[in-house]
């Protein structure tokens, strides 16, 4: 394992960056390396993840509710996704809400991609996966299976930076002619992803993207 080099991760950032005519600023905070969470809670935060989304997308909430539950993963449901599925079982479902956590599937897609389940986190918006790589933390197939692993600290974290970057560049609108094929809210939701997973004790709705 190397030693964990700030200003060689950032200018490997810069570099991924440069193409879209992003340049972070000279007085970025550098990125740190942070212990990440145990794999089983990341396991289960995707289970979760997964349950609302398939929820949000017309699955029947008791039934789906029910097998995040079986798999232990029902506490891992953050406090705005319990809000919003208490809304749908009251038969007033928020449409505001409901569009604001469907962008959470690409929080699901960067906590794929932290298990080793996606080949690749792109900044890009479209993200090729295969169809298995959600069932492991689909809790309709039951537990997930044995052999997953978290990647190495250092490769989250070199990943985050470039979407902290990115998210950087998106609020600042830098460039001004945005690429199109960059898509604000999924560089944010990504970074999310990753922020929580390395900031050990942070619930997921009180991740602070506005640094």
């Amino acid at each position: 394992m190397h030693a964990w080099d700030p200003e060689a991760v950032r200018a490997g950032a810069v570099a991924e960056l440069a193409p879209w005519g992003i340049v972070p600023p000279q007085d970025l905070p550098r990125p740190a390396l942070n212990r990440p969470r145990p794999l089983e809670d990341v396991v289960a935060r995707a289970q979760a993840l997964h349950g609302v989304l398939d929820i949000i997308h017309g699955a029947p909430l008791d039934a789906a509710y029910a097998m995040v539950a079986a798999v232990g993963a029902d506490r891992w449901i953050s406090d705005a996704e319990r809000a919003y599925l208490a809304r749908v079982a009251d038969g007033v479902p928020d449409v505001e809400a409901e569009y604001e956590l469907s962008w959470r599937a690409e929080s699901l897609y960067a906590l794929l991609w932290t298990l080793g389940l996606a080949a690749d986190l792109p900044l890009t918006r479209e993200l090729e996966l295969r169809p298995d790589a959600f069932r492991a933390v689909d809790a309709l197939t039951g537990p997930a299976p044995p052999g997953l692993a978290l990647r190495a600290p250092e490769e989250i974290a070199a990943k985050l930076d470039v979407l902290y970057c990115a998210h950087w560049a998106a609020r600042e609108r830098v460039p001004e002619q945005w690429p199109e094929d960059l898509e604000p809210e999924a560089i944010r939701e990504r970074r999310r992803a990753l922020e929580w997973l390395l900031l050990t004790g942070v619930e997921w709705d009180a991740v602070r993207l506005d640094v």
